[in-house]
């Protein structure tokens, strides 16, 4: 086939920096180096979501959802999230009729308990256990197959009683009917990394058949609808003919045994007119997508450096545009077809210190919370970016801090009914109960 008879003689050594600045990936490294302290974060979170009362004896589940109980509000107050935000409406009911695939992570535990009651809201579960690693053998042993490439790690990981459940009793949980899954999809997310020496990634792309049947077996032994594939390395302009014939012989091959094929697409650049070494043509996006069952777009994370707006409205919009509606020198050719594209929602926020000194450390919507609760802080709405933020003042300075809340999320869930595409959430752990209302 095509992938064994390109010349490969033309690229050598290792690939350039990635572009990893507002990546899953990146965020995971970041978890795992503050990893007690977010574990203490997350376990002292609020109780799962269930109809039990809470500790002040009132029901966390409420008659109104937040757009009926007027918290869908530019004007805010920290003390209005702090009381609000633990109490949300029944979770059999849809708000949000397009697609909707949640990010769940294993250091966050509270992810796996949110998805369980609200499992009626969601077309895809993806748990990010599967990290995929190079293995190193030589040329001629990966186009021959006789050894694999790679290999797959956090099989172990793999929670067989969390999807048993989510496939048992589809329609259970009140009135409402099954909602968007039936049962909920999951697809968990495979993560390709450290393959930037270009022979490590070379060897992959000339093994095709091999991945698709090494996650194949994989799926079919855990249930899986399909899988989500983020790796940047695959989008990198040296490697195109490779990388499209590698997309289309894989996504062909789930195809045609009915599994899901997600792909991630890498982050966007902030100036939408300017290509980047890892950003793959949108042209090309367009030549894969019938071998593609969605696309996930991070459109979030746009101000890492310094203080900013995490999901800049007119940047997401121009994000989901470049896909559906592709241009080349010839002009308009078509495009992604809407229904294939899922918009990224984050659910976490970012702090930055007043000297500008180092890069935005994430922020939990619980920390947040408690940080603008506990300082009297006021929020400011952002109304060209459509986005709240704060100054936090402390004794160790000033720290701005923009951060999702519930107008973020609806304005953000409107465009994608606007533009007719769904929406992709990181991570379903870190945000605050009553998100889930626009769902």
């Amino acid at each position: 086939n095509r992938i064994n008879s390109v010349s490969i003689d033309r690229v050598s050594g290792t690939l350039p920096q990635l572009n990893t600045s507002n990546q899953p990936i990146m965020l995971l490294r970041l978890w795992l180096a503050l990893c007690f302290f977010l574990l203490q974060t997350c376990f002292s979170f609020g109780a799962e979501p269930t109809e039990t009362a809470s500790k002040g004896g009132k029901k966390r589940v409420v008659d109104k959802c937040a757009f009926e109980r007027g918290l869908v509000q530019k004007e805010i107050t920290a003390d209005a999230i702090a009381k609000n935000h633990k109490f949300f409406c029944n979770g059999t009911n849809v708000a949000f009729e397009n697609d909707v695939l949640g990010f769940i992570t294993p250091w966050n535990h509270r992810g796996f308990k949110v998805s369980s009651y609200f499992k009626r809201k969601f077309t895809y579960y993806s748990p990010v256990w599967l990290p995929v690693m190079p293995q190193k053998i030589e040329q001629q042993e990966a186009f021959s197959g006789k050894k694999k490439a790679f290999k797959i790690l956090g099989v172990d990981q793999i929670n067989k009683a969390w999807i048993t459940g989510l496939q048992q009793n589809a329609t259970e949980g009140g009135v409402g009917g099954v909602g968007k899954g039936n049962p909920v999809r999951v697809v968990p997310r495979l993560a390709l990394e450290h393959f930037a020496e270009v022979q490590l990634l070379i060897n992959l792309l000339a093994q095709p058949r091999v991945f698709f049947s090494e996650v194949y077996t994989l799926c079919k032994k855990h249930g899986f609808s399909g899988i989500v594939l983020e790796g940047q390395v695959l989008f990198y302009h040296k490697f195109r003919e490779l990388a499209l014939d590698w997309f289309k012989m894989v996504g062909g091959a789930f195809q045609a045994v009915g599994l899901d094929f997600i792909v991630v697409l890498p982050p966007p650049p902030r100036d939408l007119t300017t290509p980047s070494p890892t950003d793959m043509a949108a042209e090309d996006v367009y030549k894969i997508a019938p071998y593609v069952t969605k696309f996930i777009l991070m459109t979030y994370d746009y101000s890492l450096e310094s203080a900013g707006p995490s999901a800049p409205y007119g940047w997401v919009e121009g994000c989901v545009k470049r896909y559906t509606h592709t241009y080349t020198q010839e002009g308009l050719v078509g495009g992604v077809n809407s229904t294939q594209i899922m918009l990224g929602i984050p659910f976490y926020g970012r702090t930055w210190n007043s000297t500008g000194s180092e890069p935005g450390a994430p922020v939990l919507g619980e920390q947040a919370t408690k940080m603008l609760r506990d300082l009297n802080t006021p929020v400011v709405w952002d109304d060209t970016h459509r986005e709240h933020h704060a100054k936090i003042k402390t004794k160790n300075g000033v720290f701005e801090m923009y951060f999702p809340t519930l107008l973020f999320i609806q304005e953000r869930l409107n465009l994608a009914r606007n533009l007719g595409v769904g929406v992709a959430i990181w991570e379903l752990g870190q945000g605050l109960d009553y998100f889930f209302d626009l769902l």
